[in-house]
């Protein structure tokens, strides 16, 4: 049987991206300020399925790819959706081989 996990990012105003957010600006304006950490530590994690790194610390590293190799579905909104440009038609992750349990 497959395992089900959940998470979310959300500020505490309720938002998870700043105002004017577009396909151009993502994170809106101001938004990328709710994900500093993603760059603050020493260690490089390339993003999978992307053309992006996080620089996290190690313990922070070693836990995001623990979950970015064991995640086989996302649920997303439709605004994130269509402003990711339904990321190219592929996973966001990757993915290419189905789940696979960690």
């Amino acid at each position: 049987m497959g395992k089900v996990g959940s998470g979310f990012s959300i500020s505490l105003d309720g938002f998870v991206v700043g105002p004017n957010d577009s396909p151009a600006n993502p994170m809106g304006d101001g938004g990328m300020k709710l994900f500093e950490w993603y760059s603050s530590g020493d260690t490089v994690v390339e993003v999978p399925g992307g053309d992006k790194e996080f620089k996290l610390s190690p313990e922070s590293a070693e836990v995001l790819e623990g979950i970015t190799n064991s995640v086989g579905v996302l649920v997303y909104g439709h605004r994130t959706f269509d402003i990711s440009g339904a990321w190219g038609g592929k996973h966001p992750l990757g993915r290419t081989d189905g789940y696979r349990d960690p």
